[in-house]
């Protein structure tokens, strides 16, 4: 193919020393690093003419090459050992170029598939730009109408403010009247309860005179029983009190001739002597 850049590096292919040629040569390749790939090949020959691929020579610089390889050596039906440390084989030198180069139809076709592709996925791409860009011009707001938008947000907030305080204060008016209410109905009556402790002291001071008159009546009613049985009522109704040293004699016969006495009678008293006693 014309695209097709072509580097060759020539060596005999068959006679005395070739198959050192040939080994040199893709060690060369290899090392100049200018391929993508190395064709080895030569064309159809009798197994002699072919033998310098089956040297070990042109083995080992094939398997140590690191740029791919492609045999093409003979006609379809020979096989070398080129061949076989190959990283690919192609049965003669123009399949081997094929094999390497691609089909110019099928490179078209892969061409017009890519760019169909390519051309779908920009309409996909563009299409998905315009619709983010009818988006973003319809989130896009003046900035005179944003500022608009902003004002009357803070007077929709400045209302809510204004009318939750207001509530607030009448919740609070309305609490402290209550609690006024409650605190006048809680309020004692002065009069009431000086009427009251007047209405005490009324009855407290007529309980005591009521027990002041039971107490001196009761009183009077004992002092009047002691007074009834006052030695002294005794006396004067005639009888005397005899008492020795040792107190009030009240039998008799403790008495001895000769003691002395003394008499109490209701008026005064007297002195006398124990002259005689009986029992």
């Amino acid at each position: 193919m014309p695209a097709l850049r072509l580097i060759i590096y020539p060596a005999p292919v068959q006679g005395e020393g070739a198959a050192l040629r040939i080994a040199q040569a893709i060690r060369t390749a290899g090392a100049r690093g200018e391929c993508d790939v190395l064709l080895v090949c030569r064309g159809g020959g009798s197994i002699e003419d072919l033998w310098a691929y089956n040297e070990e020579p042109v083995a080992r610089a094939i398997v140590a090459s690191p740029v791919p390889v492609v045999t093409g050596v003979g006609h379809e039906t020979d096989f070398t050992i080129a061949d076989f440390a190959a990283d690919a084989r192609a049965p003669t030198p123009t399949a081997a170029a094929e094999l390497v180069s691609p089909d110019c139809a099928e490179l078209r076709e892969s061409i017009r598939q890519s760019y169909r592709r390519l051309c779908r996925i920009m309409r996909h791409r563009i299409e998905d730009r315009m619709q983010r860009l009818d988006y973003l011009g319809k989130c896009l707001v003046h900035p005179g109408e944003r500022i608009q938008h902003r004002r009357e947000h803070l007077q929709h907030l400045a209302n809510r403010l204004c009318g939750g305080w207001r509530r607030l204060h009448e919740a609070r008016s309305w609490e402290v009247r209550g609690l006024a209410r409650d605190l006048a109905a809680s309020r004692p009556d002065l009069g009431a309860m000086l009427a009251y402790n007047g209405e005490l002291a009324r009855h407290l001071r007529d309980g005591a005179q009521r027990r002041l008159r039971l107490e001196s009546q009761r009183l009077a009613a004992l002092a009047m029983h002691i007074e009834h049985l006052s030695p002294q009522r005794v006396l004067e109704r005639g009888y005397a009190i005899a008492q020795n040293a040792g107190g009030v004699v009240r039998n008799g016969n403790a008495l001895r001739d000769g003691e002395e006495l003394k008499l109490t009678f209701a008026h005064g008293w007297a002195e006398a002597q124990v002259k005689r006693h009986g029992g």
